[in-house]
């Protein structure tokens, strides 16, 4: 699931990276908001194939995500944009979800192997 929603990402972020067409931004702001989606969908591509990576890329991803979602909510509420034009965020959102739920299923292996319990919260 991480990996499509990695692929997804990127896909979505092609435009802007490559065309530098991002909501009638200028080229260079759509350009580099581009390559940040990239990058997050890379930080997926590398948690879902190094699982033992999610404890270094979640905490970056949750601040990434939370702060979207926040400034999202604050132009919606002020109606600087339509809730339609967040939706792209949907991925983000997906994708700080799945790595989430690897990352308390990493930590219940890691007990297993052990021979120790886990008790998740």
């Amino acid at each position: 699931m991480l990996v499509a929603i990695a692929i997804l990402q990127i896909a979505v972020a092609l435009p802007a990276l490559i065309l530098g067409d991002d909501a009638n931004l200028p080229v260079h702001i759509a350009r580099h908001l581009g390559s940040f989606d990239v990058a997050l969908g890379v930080g997926f591509l590398v948690a879902a194939w190094k699982p033992q990576r999610i404890a270094g890329v979640l905490p970056v991803v949750t601040a990434l995500v939370l702060c979207l979602v926040a400034s999202s909510l604050l132009d919606v509420l002020s109606g600087a944009t339509g809730a339609g034009a967040e939706s792209h965020h949907a991925t983000d959102i997906a994708g700080l979800v799945v790595l989430w739920l690897l990352s308390r299923t990493a930590v219940a292996r890691r007990g297993d192997l052990r021979g120790g319990r886990v008790q998740l919260a």
